[in-house]
């Protein structure tokens, strides 16, 4: 536990004041010292997040791009009380969007619950966003300074979007938060609500089945019979739902549908990967040698062993998934994992620190070794 040592170094003591050389009380302060850090993370966050609002012309990735533009207008048709597959269908048409394929086309559900009351969507989406920031201030609460800094700066980056005016209608946001808020419940020992935040990320965009099998995977070795039941009743019902749209798009669909020039599986290898990192808004704009020095330390984060397995294993799965699947245009899906990376990071910038002081302690070890035995050979 960490512990202050106080003293003074005046002439004029009182009775109270230790002798000088003997040591005064030591105060436990693990309290304060993590709820200084909190602090710290809080006003590292806040700082980052404020001017954020004070600049609307900024933009995030897809904002204000055709994909913006289609999940809008959709919205509104079904704020209207247009039908979910017609609306859809003609806007994808009207934009000139593929629709041969039933992946282009949106699963109903989440836009249908959107669309009830579109400003308390918004505020939904802000408080989801400022939950992942909440959990993430809690998770870092008990680690080292650098760990705190790196993790609330580059969450603050991530969550930037939450201010978007709009951001709030892309899925792969509002998917990511689900899988980062299922993480921290699962860190707090609360798989039941883990898996239904999981469920709940995996109807809202399919993108998110990675997560949701990996999350069955654990349950399964871990012998959890009962969040083993939830994520099969699970699966099956989405199974049913997605079979459902799958005829629903084909029953909408017209003669000649166009279609991708090029299918989802690209192997982009990690040149995409390095693309997703655009969704945080501190990688936006930098330079592409900045991303893959970010890629970089997410790797060596992926070897803590102070992150969840869960966790970690989240992280290296979407890293794999985009080395693989999407095209250049879907860099956006870094949304998928760029709520969790940040964690990742944090930790990984910690480990690279330890590589190196490790390293450096090993060369002065052999450094001395090496001096001691010459200095015995001359003997």
């Amino acid at each position: 536990m960490e512990q202050f040592t106080s003293g003074s170094g005046s002439a004029d003591r009182s009775p109270a004041t230790p002798a000088p050389g003997v040591r005064g009380p030591r105060v436990a302060t693990g309290d304060v010292v993590r709820g200084a850090r909190l602090v710290v993370i809080a006003l590292l966050s806040l700082a980052a997040l404020l001017p954020w609002r004070a600049r609307p012309g900024v933009t995030i990735p897809g904002a204000g791009g055709s994909d913006q533009a289609l999940h809008t207008a959709t919205l509104a048709r079904l704020h209207a009380g247009d039908a979910y597959y017609t609306a859809v269908g003609e806007e994808l048409r009207r934009r000139q969007f593929p629709t041969a394929s039933p992946f282009n086309w949106r699963t109903p559900l989440f836009f249908s619950i959107l669309s009830v009351n579109l400003q308390a969507a918004r505020i939904a989406f802000v408080a989801l966003g400022l939950l992942v920031l909440a959990c993430t201030v809690r998770a870092l609460a008990r680690s080292s300074v650098l760990v705190v800094l790196t993790g609330a700066i580059a969450q603050a980056g991530a969550i930037m979007v939450i201010f978007d005016p709009e951001v709030w209608v892309f899925h792969e946001v509002w998917t990511g938060c689900l899988i980062a808020v299922s993480l921290f419940a699962y860190a707090a020992n609360r798989s039941t609500a883990g898996a239904v935040l999981g469920l709940f990320a995996l109807f809202v965009r399919e993108l998110a089945a990675p997560y949701a099998l990996l999350c069955a995977v654990f349950a399964v070795r871990e012998r959890r019979r009962r969040e083993i039941q939830l994520w099969g009743a699970g699966f099956a019902l989405y199974a049913v739902y997605y079979a459902w749209h799958v005829w629903a798009v084909l029953h909408h669909q017209q003669s000649a549908e166009p279609a991708h020039a090029a299918g989802w599986l690209q192997f982009g290898g990690l040149s995409f990967v390095v693309d997703t990192f655009r969704t945080n808004s501190l990688l936006h704009t930098a330079p592409v040698w900045a991303a893959s020095a970010a890629l970089l330390v997410v790797a060596a984060g992926l070897l803590a062993r102070s992150i969840p397995v869960r966790t970690r294993a989240t992280a290296g799965l979407y890293l794999a998934f985009f080395a693989a699947v999407g095209q250049q245009f879907n860099w956006y899906w870094g949304w998928l994992a760029g709520f969790v990376l940040p964690l990742v990071f944090a930790h990984g910038l910690a480990t690279l620190r330890a590589i190196v002081v490790g390293a450096a302690a090993v060369g002065d070890r052999a450094s001395v070794v090496s001096g001691s035995s010459a200095l015995a050979r001359r003997s």
